[in-house]
């Protein structure tokens, strides 16, 4: 089935959702009664007079929580307006596009022109570390994005860190209104397109980003989704239909749990494509994404995705409020399902900054990687983009050390730390390495590097010698007063 199809028949069974479901509240007629029963005695009879949306909303969020489903949900008129203007970039808040920082922290990327932040500061590279009393950690950033939203007018304060210096900002929220989509093309001619939120119009203003780009002559692409929580899937499908000409994009069921595959159509791009992805990257972000990696159009480039592998639909209730409710648990191409698991990149890196360079040197691959150290400022650059907290360098028995992962992730390289041996195994440029970081042994495809202390250990951060970064890159560390400069083929 063609997916255009599947979207109007889901469109349809949505709005049957909407009307008055007498049958089931005939069949089912004693435990509503008990139902109205328990709510009316309540109301009436409590010594405290409760409110009765109050109650009702308890009601219906109680038998909600027996699913087990955190994506089952009752939300009042207000919630649901708050809701689709979140998908179609439309709230109100404070104007700044996230990111998630290594340290749990949420990173900056954009700070919109003539927003809240914007007018208070912000710059693309703070790291936001409180929102009014909710300390900010890797297990509640969801949460601390939610509270930075709230009503027009209303305050929020955020502290945030820009290099060493701890700054508190009290913002007054406002309405915002953003596109879905943003587009540009880059210096070595690689084009970039960043889709915040699948809106209702998201799909068409990914295809006319696309058509200018191309007409622009690029020789890639480079999709964003990072802290794209997901929005409609139609609008997902249908961008994914953009890049791939034939095969499943996503198998759906119907109303009798029977599997339908929903199929690419013909035509489509042909530009090499990679997809930034983070652990705010979910639902229809995963199912953009998924389709991609698993019929191999696309590698996947940054964190572990959020995990959300269900589809939801809203329906009106009577009074105002909407259930949504989780209609399908879908299956990519190759029958697995991301529920709860998410995505694994094919090229995992945990600083986002890192991220972006990393893609470009897939779509490039003959390439060079420049990575530059400023001595004076301690700023660094890759290939003349400014990284954001680059570690001090270490200067030790008249030796120069470099930090381990930013050093090679910033070149693109995927760091992993061997659990249990203390070992650390890395491929940059065909190069296999492995290093021990308590004995300070370092090999290069199996070989030893004799480099005098090639490992150095600084305050459980990791670090190379000079020496040790050219025997992995194979091309020279130059240090100057001003700058360290590293190479990559």
């Amino acid at each position: 089935m063609s997916w255009k199809n599947w979207g109007t028949r889901v469109a349809l069974l949505a709005m049957l959702a909407t009307a008055p479901v007498t049958s089931a509240m005939a069949a089912e007629e004693q435990n509503v009664k008990t139902l109205v029963e328990v709510f009316t005695q309540i109301v009436d009879s409590h010594y405290s007079q409760p409110d009765e949306d109050k109650i009702l909303a308890g009601a219906i969020r109680g038998m909600l929580e027996t699913l087990g489903d955190p994506h089952t949900n009752y939300m009042t008129p207000k919630e649901y307006t708050d809701f689709v203007g979140g998908i179609n970039q439309s709230y109100a808040g404070i104007g700044v596009s996230l990111q998630h920082a290594e340290d749990g922290s949420l990173l900056v990327s954009n700070a919109h022109a003539g927003s809240p932040a914007a007018e208070a500061g912000l710059q693309k590279g703070d790291r936001i570390v409180q929102v009014d009393d909710l300390i900010v950690t890797g297990d509640n950033r969801d949460t601390a994005v939610t509270r930075m939203r709230g009503p027009a007018d209303s305050q929020v304060t955020v502290q945030v860190v820009r290099g060493g210096e701890r700054l508190t900002r009290t913002l007054t929220r406002k309405e915002i209104h953003l596109p879905t989509v943003v587009s540009h093309r880059m210096e070595n001619g690689i084009g970039y397109i960043g889709i915040y939120s699948f809106g209702e119009g998201t799909s068409y203003e990914v295809k006319k980003e696309l058509t200018k780009l191309e007409q622009a002559g690029v020789k890639g692409l480079i999709v964003d989704v990072r802290g794209n929580g997901g929005g409609y899937v139609v609008s997902a499908l249908a961008i994914a239909d953009l890049f791939l000409s034939e095969g499943i994009l996503l198998y759906a069921h119907d109303e009798n749990g029977e599997k339908m595959a929903l199929e690419a159509d013909a035509d489509a791009s042909n530009l090499p494509l990679t997809v930034l992805v983070d652990g705010s990257s979910a639902s229809a972000s995963e199912i953009l994404a998924g389709a991609f990696q698993k019929a191999g159009r696309a590698k996947l480039v940054g964190e572990q995705t959020y995990g959300k592998g269900t589809m939801q639909s809203p329906s009106e209730l009577p009074n105002g409020g909407y259930l949504k409710v989780s209609v399908d648990r879908w299956e990519f191409r190759d029958g697995t399902n991301n529920d709860q698991v998410g995505l694994t990149p094919d090229v995992r890196l945990s600083r986002p900054e890192a991220v972006l360079n990393a893609a470009e040197q897939l779509l490039l691959p003959d390439r060079r990687q420049l990575l530059l150290f400023d001595r004076q400022t301690g700023a660094a650059m890759v290939n003349g983009y400014e990284l954001t907290d680059a570690p001090a360098l270490v200067r030790e028995n008249g030796r120069l050390y470099l930090p381990l992962r930013y050093t090679m992730e910033s070149l693109g390289a995927q760091v992993n730390w061997l659990s249990g041996t203390g070992e650390v195994a890395f491929e940059l440029d065909g190069r296999s390495v492995r290093l021990h970081a308590g004995s300070g042994s370092l090999s290069v495809d199996g070989r030893p590097v004799t480099a005098e202390q090639p490992v150095l250990s600084v305050d459980g951060s990791t670090y190379l010698s000079a020496d040790a970064v050219q025997a992995i890159t194979g091309l020279p560390v130059l240090v100057t007063d001003k700058h360290v400069s590293v190479e990559s083929n």
